[in-house]
């Protein structure tokens, strides 16, 4: 009798390039938006992942820079993770105090995603070794805890925007998979989700079968 690890499951995991950061310019945006890509060093036609950071204290947790052990995890396993700094991030909060929308930016953590899946044919060619190798019609969209929010807001949740009081749709099509990171090392395809989720006066409901 044989039994089949995780790890067989998975295959044996590939060398990891990472670069950071690939810069891009978005008008009207207080600062460039920028990202990590990590992707595995072999491999065509490598499905995506974005990866949305959370809105906490840490300098690098909430930055392009967090969430290494996953992304790498998920890079030696045959996905290009592509994870930005969102304008929440504590890097940046001294340049976006201000800024319309903070300090939750919960409508450009979105379009953060949106700008990056308009713009991945630049950010193949700008990642040395990664051109020609991404499947774009292979996208999935993953977020620890506000990034978690942000995920559902593409994902198709309804958002009672605080300042108006009306419902908001930033539903993104381009992606196929949808999930909140909790302690699954993996992404994996999700036949339903429902998602409840408040922060700080905004409340997102979203289901998806």
């Amino acid at each position: 009798m044989s039994t089949t690890t995780a790890t067989d499951a998975l295959g044996a995991p590939a060398p990891v390039l990472s670069f950071s950061p690939v810069v891009l310019s978005v008008p009207g945006r207080p600062v460039d938006l920028q990202v990590r890509v990590s992707a595995p060093a072999t491999g065509t036609g490598l499905p995506v992942i974005l990866l949305s950071h959370g809105h906490g204290p840490s300098n690098n947790l909430s930055s392009l820079n967090g969430y290494a052990p996953l992304a790498n995890f998920w890079a030696a396993h045959g996905f290009v993770v592509v994870q930005p700094t969102h304008l929440t991030s504590r890097t940046l909060s001294h340049l976006v105090a201000d800024a319309p929308g903070a300090p939750d930016f919960w409508r450009s953590r979105a379009e953060d995603m949106t700008h990056i899946l308009d713009r991945l044919d630049v950010i193949e060619t700008a990642v040395p070794q990664l051109a020609g190798r991404i499947d774009p019609t292979k996208v999935a969209l993953a977020g620890h805890s506000l990034g978690g929010f942000t995920a559902a807001l593409l994902l198709g949740a309804g958002l009672n925007d605080p300042d108006t009081g009306s419902v908001v749709h930033l539903v993104e099509p381009r992606r196929t998979v949808s999930a909140a990171v909790r302690d699954l090392p993996q992404p994996r395809p999700v036949s339903s989700i429902h998602t409840v989720h408040s922060h700080r006066g905004c409340r997102c409901t979203a289901r998806a079968w």
